[in-house]
């Protein structure tokens, strides 16, 4: 369990991005991208 505190690993995150395609159910999980489709964040978006 990473949360939003830890980098996920890359394999989590790939079974992230697998699970749930448009970044809807948990975004920003494991230090991902918080935006929709998994989109790059933004310098101001970082955690």
């Amino acid at each position: 369990d990473v949360g939003h505190l830890y980098k996920a690993p890359e394999t989590l995150t790939r079974f992230y991005r697998q699970n749930d395609p448009t970044n809807s159910m948990n975004p920003g999980i494991g230090k991902t991208s918080k935006r929709k489709f998994w989109q790059e964040n933004t310098p101001d978006e970082t955690h």
